[in-house]
């Protein structure tokens, strides 16, 4: 392993941003990175108020990331975009065409097109980008992973996976501009969807093949889908439902995943990351958590502090940075990396096709295959 720390500049992440604090303290908690530069904010105010808390020198905040890109190329080993999600595309390709590597905070882009586009680019090879799912860095979501794939739970049927938020439904709302410029596809659907098809697919291993879905606008933004309704089928026999809302009422970040097997059904809520509920067809229910003997959690990189301390949001983070500079190492050293724990563009494509067939299946009212 490498041990000396990557050197990562931000495109975005300024200390207005949503996620770029998130990501400056995920990435440091394990010291594998260590950020130099940075083009946090178009405000020439927040771009410097942001160097001066990340640590950076004032004369490497850039007032572009086009500056940035033409001056840092050289001396970092990658960049993050943390962007809005439609300044994406521009700034993933021209980082990944200056030669410069590329971790980005999920969606990678706004559409297939330029999912496509993307994989066109990263091709040839020469070129490393990963992509950001927070929530596939959880210790129990791992022991789940690890259970379904040594058959535990059985041969998986059917599961149900809801993110349901209330931010587009309280008073005094107020969302970034960009998230009400509604689009198709839906802007929900690549902010919470895109975590609950990620989270599946990263479960089971399987792809999704089909999908009946409905989109509504209930909130307080008049045309703006806040509410995303699905059926699924995908490979391997095993079907499901997904509900994504930024109009649920009460909830503030209610992801919830079950999973159901013929030997074994489990049950993981984000609000309570350390536990994973599993119950079994003999009446058994048993609560797992990183106190136990488990196959998973329980190793060192998981366990910064003893059980009973909960881990959680940032270090799920962390836990992505970590993967994430295991596979640099192999990657800048000439190796293949394999096994990948986050996203890549390929699994990007992938996903760009469901969540349009989402939105072909919502304006038709039927099943639509996913192509």
């Amino acid at each position: 392993m490498r041990r000396e720390p990557f050197k990562i500049g931000f495109l975005g992440g300024g200390i207005s941003s949503a996620i770029g604090y998130s990501h400056f303290a995920a990435s440091r908690m394990d010291g594998r990175f260590v950020l130099e530069a940075g083009c946090f904010s178009r405000r020439g105010d927040i771009n410097r108020d942001s160097a001066e808390l990340y640590g950076v020198d004032g004369d490497r905040a850039y007032r572009s990331w086009g500056e940035m890109l033409e001056r840092e190329r050289e001396r970092l080993d990658a960049v993050v975009v943390l962007l809005p999600t439609p300044s994406h595309f521009d700034a993933v390709s021209g980082a990944l065409q200056s030669g410069v590597q590329v971790i980005c905070d999920k969606s990678l882009c706004m559409n297939l097109d330029e999912s496509v586009r993307l994989r066109d680019i990263c091709g040839s090879g020469r070129h490393f980008l990963a992509v950001t799912y927070n929530y596939a860095g959880y210790p129990m979501i791992r022991e789940l992973r690890g259970m379904i794939q040594r058959g535990e739970l059985g041969e998986i049927r059917s599961f149900v996976a809801e993110m349901p938020q209330e931010s587009y439904v309280r008073g005094g709302a107020s969302p970034q501009k960009w998230r009400l410029d509604e689009k198709s596809p839906s802007l929900i659907s690549l902010d919470l969807l895109t975590h609950l098809h990620h989270m599946i697919g990263y479960l089971l291993g399987e792809r999704a093949l089909s999908v009946s879905a409905r989109q509504d606008s209930f909130g307080n933004f008049p045309g703006v889908v806040d509410d995303i309704k699905c059926l699924v089928t995908y490979s391997g026999g095993v079907s499901g439902s997904y509900w994504a809302s930024k109009s649920a009422m009460g909830y503030r970040n209610g992801m919830r995943v079950r999973v159901y097997g013929s030997r074994g059904s489990a049950e993981w809520v984000q609000e309570n990351p350390e536990q994973l509920e599993v119950a079994f067809p003999d009446g058994r229910k048993n609560s797992l958590d990183r106190g136990q003997k488990l196959k998973t959690a329980n190793e060192a990189r998981y366990n910064r502090f003893k059980a009973g301390h909960p881990a959680g949001y940032l270090e799920g983070f962390a836990n992505l940075y970590s993967d994430i500079a295991d596979s640099l190492d192999l990657f800048l050293s000439g190796a293949t990396p394999r096994g990948c724990e986050f996203a890549t563009v390929e699994d990007e494509v992938e996903r760009m096709r469901f969540i349009e067939a989402v939105a072909i299946s919502s304006s038709r009212g039927k099943w639509v295959d996913v192509i």
